[in-house]
Formats: structure tokens, sequence, C-alpha cells
């Protein structure tokens, strides 16, 4: 069953929010398309404040939440269907808090997650694959032992830790510094 996302503004029409899992009202144009951008940065500000820290500022990945812009999850949602539900349940058993946002704050992050997830496949290559994703953390950070490792830790971490005790945590790998250089750049070195 999909959902319809319905976001009003005062001097505008009413529009549906525009992106991947959405449906755009063509007839009104450029209004709509600017209400859907509105709608977009109001989830971006919020995902900034919410979601960034794990899932990076571009959605892409992050120290410890995955590339949304890849996952499976936001390719197949359609209207907020999947997304909504994983943000107010969480994902405890992979640290992932919940969320109590209303509906208007679900609906704009859902946009700003669709529209991140459109701008990636728009993008020529540039994008690397995680060369380490079935790597198993060396141990995990919780509320529980956070201050075993408190000389490690933000401000911004242990108050996550602290506000999300259940559910939000730290996986900590193996350190693994690694390079690579395009093929071209190997005979321009200078001795």
């Amino acid at each position: 069953m999909g959902v319809a996302i319905l976001a009003c503004q005062a001097t505008r029409p009413p529009i549906y929010a525009a992106s991947d899992g959405f449906q755009t009202n063509q007839s009104s144009g450029s209004a709509v398309q600017d209400a859907a951008a509105d709608v977009a940065k109001a989830g971006g500000e919020l995902f900034g404040q919410n979601c960034a820290f794990c899932h990076g500022r571009d959605a892409m990945g992050g120290e410890t939440g995955p590339d949304l812009t890849r996952a499976t999850l936001v390719l197949t949602d359609k209207g907020g269907d999947k997304i909504s539900e994983v943000v107010r349940d969480g994902r405890p058993q992979k640290g992932m808090p919940s969320f109590n946002f209303s509906s208007e704050q679900l609906t704009s992050l859902v946009a700003f997650i669709h529209s991140q997830a459109a701008k990636a496949k728009a993008q020529n290559g540039g994008r690397r694959g995680d060369p380490f994703a079935n790597e198993k953390p060396l141990y995990s950070v919780t509320a529980d032992n956070m201050a075993q490792h408190a000389s490690k830790l933000t401000e911004g971490t242990v108050a996550l830790l602290k506000k999300y005790p259940q559910s939000f945590r730290v996986d900590v790998y193996k350190t693994h510094r690694t390079a690579a250089a395009p093929q071209h750049a190997g005979g321009r070195r200078r001795h």
C-alpha cells in the first residue's frame, strides 16, 4: 500500500513532495518543485541534527551508520512506508535509536533521504565501496561501558550514549591504513 505525503504552505497550493518514491503533481510546475525542495531542505536540517553523526551529512555513510543512498530499504521505499517505520522503531540490534518525530518531520526526512539517493544515483563514478564491509567490530562502546572508554569519546558521543542508553552504541573496528593511487599516477613519481 503506497502512502501519499502532502505538504502545504500558506502561499502555495498543496503539493506532493517530489522525489523517488513520491508522486509529483506536475501541473503546478515550479511551485511544486520549489515546495518539494523546501520539504527536503527541512529534512536535511533534521537529518543533520539527528542522523548525520552515524550516516554522514550527505547520507552516504558515516562512522557507524550505513550509506542510505544505496540501502535496499531506501531504494524500495515508497512515500516513506519503510523509512518512517525504521526511524520510529529504530534498530536497537544495530545501534540505531528510535526517534519520536512528527508526521511532518518524517515527511521532510524521507524527502531529504530520497533526494540524496537521487543525487548519488546521478553521480558518474567517484563512489567507493567499503572494502571491509564484512569485518566484525573489535568491541562496542555502550552506556554501560562508556566510562571505561571516556578518554576516547567526544562530548557528542557521550550525550548520545546517555540519551539513548538502550539502543545507541559505537562499534570499534581495527584501524586500516589503506591508500590507492590511480594506475596512471604510478609512472609520475619523482625520485
